[in-house]
């Protein structure tokens, strides 16, 4: 197994990746039935 750095922040933005597309996806389900909140 080699110890690469870039191999490993490399994986690391893309873990960051997917949470920041889940939370965002988690974000809009919340707000979307809730008309209230997009009023601007």
């Amino acid at each position: 197994m080699s110890d690469d750095p870039l191999l490993w922040l490399l994986l690391l933005q893309l873990i960051f990746i997917f949470l920041n597309a889940i939370f965002a996806c988690a974000e809009i389900a919340v707000i979307t039935p809730f008309p209230i909140y997009r009023k601007k």
